[in-house]
C-alpha cells in the first residue's frame, strides 16, 4: 500500500489518517523547531507515496514549538 502524506498536517490529524489507511503508528519523535508551524508533522518515515505493506509502522516527526 502507499504510504499517505503527513507532512504539514497536525499530529492529531496524522493519528487519524495513520489507522484508517491500514497502518499502525511509530513512536513519535518530539523536536522544537521555530521553522516549522506548531504540532505539524515535520517529517516521517517511509516517505510519503512510498510502498508499506497493511499493517506496517509509519513514524513521523512533530515540531513542538
Amino acid at each position: 500500500k502507499k504510504v499517505p502524506n503527513l507532512i504539514g498536517k497536525y499530529e492529531s490529524e496524522a493519528r487519524v489518517i495513520v489507522p484508517q489507511n491500514g497502518f499502525k503508528i511509530g513512536k513519535p519523535i518530539y523536536i522544537r523547531d521555530g521553522r516549522y508551524v506548531k504540532y505539524h508533522v515535520v517529517d516521517q518515515e517511509p516517505k510519503p507515496g512510498e510502498e508499506l505493506e497493511e499493517g506496517g509502522v509509519i513514524t513521523y516527526t512533530v515540531n513542538l514549538q
